[in-house]
């Protein structure tokens, strides 16, 4: 049996501007993983403290000066490559400061606190994947060519830490109440 795709007629193609936003989708992806392992591996996932990450902004900004903890360095620059990915892509090529305006306060920023930027960025990734579905959608492109192809998925992301996904369409057994 033929794979989906790839049965009779035309086969299913992406334009040059759903590959290219696409490419970018993956690479923000990819980046945001990273930047969620960095998150979890220093403990700043949990730390709200706002002094922190807008020192590391300064340090690395302005003064051009490397922070003494690598990682935090390393944090800033995937938060604004991660931004600007995403801005770019999702304004497609029509940009505009009003609509730019709209969507920065719900993208990666330098500044965040640790535990606020985890949470935007865990929000940003399940919209990419939400974009991907949609993509496969409307292309007649099977969802798994849209799949990031180097680096680690979100999805394989929160199998590592979650543990086994369990597809929605299963329902459980029994549910435990409040008094156990």
């Amino acid at each position: 049996e033929l794979p989906e795709g790839m049965k009779g007629g035309k086969p299913a193609r992406l334009t040059q501007t759903q590959q290219t936003t696409q490419s970018d989708l993956n690479t923000a992806e990819t980046t945001g993983v990273k930047l969620l392992e960095q998150l979890h591996a220093t403990g700043m996932d949990k730390s709200n403290d706002p002094g922190d990450p807008r020192w590391q902004k300064f340090l690395v900004n302005q003064l051009k000066v490397a922070p003494t903890d690598a990682a935090k360095g390393g944090m800033q620059w995937n938060t604004a490559f991660i931004n600007a990915t995403l801005s770019r892509t999702l304004m497609g090529g029509r940009p505009s400061q009003y609509i730019a305006e709209l969507m920065q306060p719900h993208l990666p920023q330098q500044g965040m606190s640790g535990k606020q930027l985890a949470a935007v960025m865990r929000n940003v990734l399940d919209t990419i994947d939400s974009k991907r579905t949609e993509l496969a959608g409307v292309s007649k492109v099977p969802r798994s060519q849209l799949a990031v192809k180097s680096g680690k998925s979100y999805e394989q992301y929160r199998t590592e830490r979650e543990g086994v996904a369990v597809p929605a369409s299963v329902k459980p057994m029994y549910t435990v109440g409040p008094n156990g």
